[in-house]
């Protein structure tokens, strides 16, 4: 008789603490018993975030070894279906902390291109940025945990990963290496130069705006001083994060909380020497969602 499970990935090397448990490789494939997880009293859906359950029960396809391994080392998969197994609940204990990386060498540089070196403004986005949104609404914006981060921003994804390799992660995952991403940019998507007009335009409100033909925002960033590959990647991201609010009855995300958690990401104020209102980073973006004069053709340069 063929029970539920789950399949899960090691993404590090472990080395057995005792004598229940297993080791690890990276890449060695886990398969987990649907009921060994519900025995441990969560519910449906907390499979697909490994690092919340703990130690988890299951068996090692590369050794076809059986014991405990630890969620913190593991990412998920997808469902599967597995031979039935008596379960037997394990007391559970403090889990292992997930492997820093190892830093580079220093002659590697392996930090993210400034937005000008990662494509030419023949392209409508930078391909990092292309393959990661496309690889989120492939898993579906209605997802409840679309852009929820656990904690600080953890990078575990491979960002030179061609598109179909980035669909084989959750959307947890994929959420967050896009968001890291814009915060290791060298400079923000929306470049310190423009904040002064930025604020002076929110603070006309949008009537103003509307007085003046509308996107009063949009005729600051699209000044002759932003390089446009800046502007088309905010143009790419404003469409995306627009799709994303279109489902903000099942993700729970509208405008005014993609501007939290984005604007800071878009527009990073700098600590000194720029006297400007802390919330500008949400009140642009939120402002920008709002409007929609993004949707139009960018004025030839």
């Amino acid at each position: 008789m063929a029970a539920e499970g789950f399949q899960y990935r090691a993404l590090y090397a472990y080395n057995k603490d005792l004598e229940d448990d297993i080791d690890l490789l990276p890449g060695d494939i886990l398969t987990v018993c649907k009921a060994s997880l519900l025995s441990l009293g969560f519910g449906e859906g907390v499979e697909e975030h490994p690092e919340l359950v703990g130690w988890i029960v299951g068996v090692n396809e590369r050794t076809k070894q059986r014991g405990d391994f630890p969620g913190t080392y593991v990412q998920y998969v997808g469902p599967v279906k597995m031979p039935a197994t008596p379960n037997q609940p394990r007391l559970q204990r403090p889990l292992p902390a997930a492997p820093r990386p190892e830093p580079p060498p220093a002659e590697q540089d392996t930090s993210v291109p400034d937005l000008s070196k990662q494509f030419s403004p023949s392209e409508n986005a930078p391909p990092v940025l292309v393959n990661l949104v496309e690889a989120i609404e492939k898993k579906g914006l209605d997802c409840e945990t679309l852009y929820r981060t656990s904690g600080g921003l953890r990078q575990s994804l491979n960002l030179e990963l061609s598109g179909a390799e980035m669909g084989q992660y959750d959307i947890h995952t994929l959420s967050e290496a896009l968001m890291q991403y814009l915060q290791e940019l060298p400079s923000p998507v929306v470049l310190p130069s423009v904040y002064p007009d930025l604020q002076a335009a929110v603070l006309q409100g949008p009537e103003a705006a509307g007085a003046e033909g509308g996107g009063g925002l949009m005729k600051v960033l699209e000044a002759p001083s932003v390089p446009l590959q800046h502007l088309l990647a905010l143009q790419y991201l404003l469409r995306h994060l627009d799709r994303v609010c279109q489902s903000s009855e099942k993700n729970g995300l509208d405008a005014r909380s993609l501007a939290a958690t984005f604007g800071p990401l878009l527009l990073r104020l700098p600590a000194t020497g720029l006297e400007a209102d802390p919330d500008l980073p949400a009140l642009v973006l939120e402002r920008l969602l709002k409007e929609r004069s993004w949707e139009q053709e960018l004025t030839p340069r």
